[in-house]
């Protein structure tokens, strides 16, 4: 097989690969924030999060014996909805739960375009 007919399959199979990744990223919303929990220290690794929110997951992974930890807020609507790592207990996800649900804000507001 002459190098030019590897070099085009070759491309063919980039392409296919990134478009298979491009169609995956499209699929799964993008969380607006991102909080790690390292050595039970509660840090804010992408989007804004309050510095009560840092220290209640500080809390509670103190008290739980979390180590390592990531959480997630992804938007529902006008709501977020939080996703933990599989380190995180359900006493602990119970806990910021009702944390989140007394003291956390909402998911950004985005004006639909509306026809003229």
């Amino acid at each position: 097989m002459p190098w030019s007919e590897s070099i085009t399959r070759g491309g063919i199979i980039a392409g296919g690969a990134a478009l298979l990744w491009a169609l995956w990223r499209a699929s799964h919303p993008r969380p607006l924030f991102v909080v790690r929990v390292v050595a039970g220290r509660a840090e804010a690794v992408s989007g804004s999060v309050t510095a009560a929110f840092l220290q209640r997951i500080g809390e509670v992974a103190t008290a739980n014996g979390i180590e390592r930890a990531m959480i997630r807020g992804f938007a529902h609507g006008r709501l977020i909805r939080l996703h933990f790592s599989k380190e995180v207990s359900d006493v602990a996800r119970q806990q910021l739960r009702n944390w989140w649900a007394t003291f956390g804000w909402g998911a950004p507001h985005r004006e639909s375009p509306r026809c003229a």
